[in-house]
This record gives C-alpha cells, sequence and structure tokens, in this order.
C-alpha cells in the first residue's frame, strides 16, 4: 500500500499499538510538511491539545475537518508566530474551521488544535487557495478573521419564557441593546468578555490588545451558545458588498475555475425554468444549501426504491425521495445523491453559507434509486429515467412537468436491453441523459454511460490530468472535474454533504471525489446552456461536443478514450448555446486564464507546467511573463503567437536557506492579469509522508465482516507491505485504515481509508489455490466519501476490527 502524497498522522493518537510522542505542548510541537493532510485525535479529558510547527506562505489556508458533530465534540484551531504569539483564532461550533495565513511572506508557525469539548477524529490540511484568486478565502464568522462588532453577540432563544429582554440578557452576563420580540436580540458583553490566560491558550500569547478583544468577544459568544434555551449565538458580522459567490466554501472549490465557470456566469447563472433529475441515492431535502432548489410543483421528488427491504423508509415506492442513508453501522451512509445535487443546484451567492453551485437557479428534481447498501436495481432505474422524461413508468406515476436532462452518477459493468431500450426511449423524448464514466480505472464500458445517446464524463483532477481511477473507452464523450485525492496536493470536490457518524443526520459540506463527481459538473453546464436556449436537444449536444467547439482539447489531438471530446468549457457551451438559439453569438468576453491557479514543489520537484489559455473568446495575447525570484524561472514550452499554450517552471534550490520559499509568476493581457503564488521548500523536510499504523483486513463482501487481520507500519521505502496466509479459496475485499480513537473500528470519518484497487470502486478479490500478488492500493485521510459503483457499496466508516479494540503490541 502506498500513503498519500501529503499524507502524516498525529504524533499522540489514542491507539495504544503505536508509540506515543507527546505534542502536547509549544515547546514540543511536532513538525510537519507543507502541504498537508494529516490525521490526528484530539480529546479534552486526555488529549486537549495537538501543537505543529511548520514553514507557511501568505495566503495559504489552513483547514480541520471534524469527524465527530462539532458541538458536544467540539474542536478549534489556533494560528501563533514562531514567539508563540497567537496571530488568529477560529473558534465555531460545527464540523469546520478554517484560517487564512496572512500577510505575503513565509515564516515558521504554530498551529494548534484543542479540544473545547468532548474528543474528535480530525484531519488537518494546508492548501492553497483554490478558486483562481477570484474569492477571498473562507471565513468562518467565529474566527478573529471575520469582521464583526466587537463585544457584541446576536443571541436567538429557543422559546420565549415571559422573562424581559433585559432580564434575559442579563442571565446571558450581557446587557440588552436591541431587539425584535420572538426574534434576535442585539447583547452587548462587554461586562463578561475577558481576555483569555496562558492557561486557556496553553502558554500562547496575544500580543495585540485589539486581538485580545475580539479572541474574549468569540470566547463568550462560544460560551453563550452553548447554555441552556440558546438555539444559537454569533457575532454581529459586518457586510460589504461583493462581485462573487459570497458562500463560505466557494474559494474552496477549485473546481469551478478548471472549466471557465466564472466567465459563464458573466452570461447566465442558469434558469429555475430548467430542471435537472438527480437519480441516485435520493437527497436531503432539508439540506440547508437545497431548501427551495426543488421543483415548487414537486418539491419531494419520487422515491422509486421498489423492495421494501432495501428502501430503510418503511414502505416501497413512494413520492418522498429524501435519503435516510444507507444503512448499516452509524456513520456508514454516503448521502451521495446531495453531493450530487449541491454541484448541480445548490443555494448559491445566498449569505455566505455552504457552497456553490454551476447552476446558480437550476432546480433540481430528486429521484431516490439507490437504498441499503447504495445500490439499486436496473428496474427501478428504468423507471425513474422514464418517469424524469414525462413518460409512462411501471410506477403509473408523471411528474407535473418533465425534467430537461438527468444525471446518473451511477453504473455497472454489464449491460442490459430493457436498460438500453428505456434510455433511448428518453433520448427520443428529448431528455439529456448524462451519466458518469466508471471508477475501474481501465477500459472497461461501463453503463448506462456507454450506452447510445448517453453523455459519458471522465474525471480530470486539478492539473487536467486523468484521475487514475476514471475508465478510459470508446464511449466516453467529455470530461469534468472528478478529484485526485491521491496526489501531493489532494482535490476532491466539493459539494453539500450530510453525516450519520452520530444522530441526528448533520448537514453540511464535504469532498469526494469519482466520476460521480465529473457527471454534475457535465449536467450543471448543461442546464446553464438550457437557461440560454430551451430548445437544446440531446442531438444538437452531440454536434456540439463532437465539433470541439464546447471543450478543451486534452491529451492527444481530437477525440480520445481518457477525455473524449475533451474538458467541458462552460464559458464555450453557454456562448455556444446563445449561437445556436440566436444564430449569433454574444459578444466576445477574452479572458486570461492559467490553470493550475497555484504551484507547491514541496522538497524534491523541479519542473512543472502552467497551460495559459483564454477562458473566454476573442482575440487576447500575452504581453508579459515574469516571475519575482532568483530560484524561480519560467519559459515557453509549446504557446502560439499569441503567447497561450503551455509554459515551463523551473526551480534552482542551489544555494537556499533551509525553509519555504514563496514566490509569484504574474501573466499579464491588456485585459487582466493572472497571478500563480508558487511554493519551495529547501533542506531537510519535517515529517515524514506517513498514514499512520495501517490494519488490513481480509472482507468477506457478504458480510462486510473482517476474516483475517494484518497490522502494519510504514517502511522507509515510503510503502506498506501486508500478507494474509492460508486463505481458503472464495471472494474477498481489502479494506485497510488507521483506528486513531482506538474505537475497534477502522475507516471512521477523520481516519486514513484505502481499499484495493481504489476506495472509489473496491472490487471483488477472487483466491484459489495459487498466491495472489500486486495487490496494490493507496490509503489517505478521510476527506471524502467514496462514489457509488456498480452493486458493491463501497467503504466509509465502521469496518470492525478483529478485536473490540486493537491487540496490544
Amino acid at each position: 500500500m502506498t500513503a498519500a502524497g501529503d499524507a502524516a498522522i498525529d504524533s499522540d493518537t489514542a491507539d495504544p499499538t503505536v508509540p506515543s510522542v507527546s505534542n502536547n505542548f509549544t515547546n514540543t510541537p511536532q513538525l510537519i510538511r507543507n502541504p498537508v493532510t494529516l490525521g490526528g485525535y484530539a480529546n479534552l479529558a486526555t488529549d486537549e491539545f495537538d501543537v505543529f510547527q511548520v514553514e507557511l506562505a501568505g495566503g495559504q489556508i489552513i483547514n480541520l475537518f471534524i469527524a465527530e458533530d462539532g458541538a458536544a465534540n467540539d474542536l478549534d484551531l489556533t494560528l501563533a508566530d514562531s514567539n508563540l504569539n497567537i496571530v488568529d483564532q477560529s473558534l465555531d461550533t460545527g464540523k469546520f474551521e478554517s484560517l487564512t495565513v496572512p500577510g505575503s511572506g513565509t515564516a515558521t508557525y504554530i498551529i494548534q488544535v484543542n479540544a473545547f469539548a468532548g474528543a474528535s477524529n480530525y484531519v488537518l490540511t494546508i492548501t492553497q487557495p483554490g478558486a483562481g484568486g477570484s474569492a477571498p478565502a473562507t471565513i468562518s464568522a467565529m474566527s478573529t478573521q471575520a469582521e464583526f462588532m466587537p463585544d457584541q453577540v446576536l443571541v436567538q432563544y429557543r422559546a420565549e419564557d415571559g422573562t424581559a429582554p433585559q432580564a434575559r440578557a442579563k442571565s446571558m452576563g450581557g446587557d440588552w441593546l436591541a431587539g425584535v420580540p420572538g426574534g434576535v436580540d442585539l447583547l452587548d458583553i462587554s461586562t463578561r468578555a475577558k481576555s483569555q490566560t496562558s492557561d486557556d491558550l496553553n502558554g500562547l500569547r496575544i500580543a495585540d490588545p485589539d486581538l485580545a478583544a475580539r479572541i474574549a468577544t468569540l470566547t463568550t459568544i462560544k460560551a453563550i451558545a452553548r447554555q441552556p434555551g440558546v438555539a444559537y449565538a454569533e457575532p454581529n458580522l459586518i457586510r460589504r458588498a461583493s462581485a462573487v459567490p459570497n458562500d463560505e466554501f466557494f474559494n474552496q472549490q477549485w473546481h469551478y475555475n478548471l472549466i471557465n465557470l466564472p466567465q459563464a456566469w458573466d452570461i447566465t447563472t442558469g434558469s429555475p425554468d430548467v430542471i435537472v433529475a438527480v437519480a441516485d441515492t435520493g437527497v436531503r431535502l432539508n439540506h440547508p444549501d437545497l431548501v427551495g432548489k426543488f421543483d415548487p410543483l414537486d418539491p419531494d421528488g419520487f422515491d422509486f426504491v421498489s423492495d421494501p427491504s432495501r428502501s430503510l423508509d418503511g414502505n416501497g415506492i413512494d413520492g418522498n425521495a429524501d435519503d435516510p442513508g444507507d444503512g448499516g453501522l452509524a456513520g456508514n451512509s454516503s448521502f451521495h445523491g446531495t453531493h450530487v445535487a449541491g454541484t448541480i443546484g445548490a443555494a448559491t451567492d445566498n449569505g455566505g453559507f455552504g457552497a456553490a453551485a454551476v447552476g446558480w437557479d437550476t432546480r433540481v428534481m430528486p429521484l431516490r434509486v439507490l437504498g441499503a447498501g447504495g445500490s439499486g436495481s436496473s428496474f427501478d432505474i428504468q423507471n425513474a429515467v422514464l418517469y424524469a422524461a414525462g413518460l409512462n413508468n411501471a410506477t403509473g406515476q408523471l411528474p407535473p412537468r418533465p425534467a430537461d436532462l438527468i444525471n446518473l452518477s451511477l453504473g455497472a459493468d454489464t449491460a442490459s436491453q430493457s436498460e438500453q431500450a428505456a434510455y433511448a426511449a428518453a433520448v427520443n423524448a428529448g431528455l439529456i441523459v448524462i451519466a458518469a464514466a466508471g471508477n475501474s480505472g481501465d477500459s472497461r464500458q461501463s453503463f448506462p454511460a456507454s450506452y447510445p445517446g448517453v453523455v459519458s464524463v471522465a474525471a480530470v483532477g486539478r492539473q487536467k490530468q486523468r484521475a487514475p481511477y476514471s475508465q478510459f473507452n470508446a464511449a466516453v464523450d467529455v470530461a469534468a472535474p472528478g478529484g485526485d485525492q491521491s496526489r501531493a496536493n489532494p482535490d476532491g470536490v466539493l459539494s453539500t454533504l450530510s453525516s450519520d457518524s452520530s444522530l441526528p443526520i448533520r448537514d453540511g459540506v464535504g469532498f469526494l471525489q469519482g466520476t460521480s463527481m465529473a457527471a454534475p459538473h457535465m449536467a450543471g453546464v448543461v442546464a446553464l446552456m438550457k437557461a440560454v436556449n430551451p430548445r437544446l436537444t440531446p442531438a444538437q449536444l452531440d454536434q456540439l461536443l463532437a465539433g470541439g467547439s464546447i471543450t478543451e482539447d486534452l491529451g492527444t489531438p481530437g477525440r480520445d478514450s481518457s477525455f473524449g471530446h475533451g474538458l467541458i468549457d462552460a464559458n464555450l457551451a453557454v456562448r455556444e448555446a446563445i449561437r445556436l438559439a440566436n444564430g449569433q453569438a454574444p459578444a466576445d468576453n477574452p479572458r486570461l486564464s492559467a490553470q493550475p491557479d497555484s504551484l507547491n514543489f514541496g522538497n524534491t520537484l523541479t519542473t512543472a507546467t502552467v497551460d495559459v489559455t483564454n477562458a473566454g473568446t476573442g482575440a487576447l495575447a500575452v504581453t508579459s511573463v515574469s516571475d519575482d525570484a532568483p530560484w524561480l524561472s519560467v519559459s515557453a514550452q509549446a504557446i502560439d503567437d499569441d503567447g497561450l499554450g503551455r509554459y515551463q517552471v523551473v526551480v534552482d534550490r542551489s544555494g537556499l536557506t533551509d525553509g519555504t520559499l514563496a514566490a509569484t509568476l504574474t501573466f499579464t493581457s491588456a485585459i487582466n492579469t493572472v497571478s500563480v503564488p508558487v511554493l519551495i521548500s529547501v533542506g531537510q523536510v519535517s515529517g515524514r509522508i506517513d498514514a499512520g499504523k495501517q490494519y488490513v483486513l481480509l472482507i468477506d463482501p457478504a458480510t462486510s465482516a473482517a476474516l483475517a487481520q494484518d497490522e502494519v507500519s510504514i517502511g522507509n521505502d515510503g510503502t506498506y507491505a501486508f500478507s494474509f496466509q492460508n486463505v481458503a479459496p472464495g471472494n474477498y475485499q481489502l479494506i485497510s485504515g488507521t483506528d486513531s480513537d482506538n474505537d475497534g473500528f477502522i475507516c471512521d470519518d477523520g481516519e486514513a481509508c484505502g481499499a484495493f484497487p481504489a476506495l472509489d470502486s473496491p472490487l471483488i478479490v477472487e483466491i484459489d489455490d495459487a498466491s495472489r500478488t500486486n495487490l496494490d492500493f493507496l490509503v489517505s485521510f478521510g476527506l471524502s466519501t467514496p462514489t457509488v459503483q456498480g452493486g458493491v457499496r463501497p467503504p466509509r466508516a465502521g469496518y470492525r476490527l478483529l478485536s473490540d479494540v486493537p491487540a496490544q503490541p
């Protein structure tokens, strides 16, 4: 097994079989790499603080993903300089904390994760901005980097109890300033807010009095929020005008800039008259970033899971597509359809909450076709497709109005005559059908993606390379962002997501990867095309793809098996749809773009490439290319007469002092200038790549029970070697993961997890009398849940070890 390229492990997790090295104090910090994806564990009772030391560059983003609920089990994030002076804190109550490194240079910093309440696994990441510099970094309202009024709090009580607002404010330790009966009260908490002591901060200091006041305000607000009778408490934020989506996590959605969505949004943000059916595990209908995004005539969608034993909602077919989860152990549900629906049509630019969608105004028709274990029958899926097209189906029901297109992020390797007939009928009725190409990473065809008339979507990562899991074959039509978390700069797709790791189910956002994530990008872009050209037909879309007018050609020139006709370009697609509708495209909108939008060479890489393109249309030329560091150089590798094309970037570490260095590449045109931040590390890298001690399980696919277990640590060559002896002939799966919280289960949220051949699409390993070798796979920390592929439920959480707790060494 191989660990992900930027993996690291907290040196004092709760796993008693792993030697513990304390990182609890500021004088014994754990040295970590940059970039990093680190799996950890914190516990208020036994391991309150985890302290890390790292060199960071201004503008980098520190994210803390909390595995548990973030309320009863609440972790916070602190950034301090090398003199132990606090720079910023994020004190939110939820599953996510984030801070942006201030300034523009590089320096040594202390990152502290502390348990405010309870205990939780977590994943700590250090990344660079992922939205092409087009949006500010994610800032929580409970962060010192947010703009708010010091010494003030907004409080919403759970119920009125007849107490005068002034008296109620006093009980909270504040003074009532204003409010509406039954609504939010504004309180002055200057008399309650107090500066933190050194003990509170684990020896860190607050040198800036203004920062001290802000931290005191947030700390007091957090305490008020935990009072009985308080629904929520939050800072009194200062708002300013914004020209980009103000969704909280937009800056993490690198995948939108990759397909030139911001340029398309200048033309259209979609239409509520366009409906995209999502046939999947259902959708969390009450997810706060999806409420209001369904057809008002049919807000509940339809549940086609006909087998009551697999429906998990108490019945079979019904008129409600809400996703109750996939069943099994707590935390084992994928909520896959919720993620897919969010990419297509989550509420966008809606006051700072959640994630942005491809189509801000697009409607979603939720159709539940996958039940227990994230699998579903061909019959149920066929009927959903016919229903979406407004055609007769076995349920006898029709939607109030048919969908314009349907997204199917599901598949299997076997073709079906009845399926093919259903898809053909839907396409003939005008329904555009989008499907995931499949996640086996080979040339096998997956269905429905490979049926005639269905648009098969492959996946790429941030570098516009084929994602290693993405299937490649003659049926692939187009590529879209799907993510690739095996790389040193992980690039999962961020969208709406829910979790049942503890009940009740909680709604938020999360990272996934797979062709299941690529397909809704394509579906969302087609929905934008339908917004400007409602008469767009499946045949016209096929013609536009074949002509190369709505894609960026990748791989070998022309159509190829990895990328089809190329990477979808949202701007070109919308413009071509307008041209088809009106006979003339809108005015040119040239815009210089560079991908990737940031480079991190780490400690070993010396060369990279940047593709500089016209993200719009019309004349555009690169007028200058420059860098601002003597160790950095950029030269043309394959460019045209306008300077557009591929540039080679080279770094030279000779003669440089140890540490992390930052620089900037600048590409200039007459229209706009694009800056690409660059980071390198020089000298001995702090910490090594390590996904922690692995418990490798030989699994019975029928029961998900472990039949054998091997316990391995990473070797000097950066890999894990495992083996099983005397295995009886039969069918098995290989699963591996850490047990950082020592609960006797691997692959919980926040723990490393892997499966053969890939977490996104685990396959059956057939064992006979001969030995099997080369059963290699990747293990990485759980920023995502797997995609749905075939009828096999991919692992996510809750694989029990052969003993309730790990065996002692």
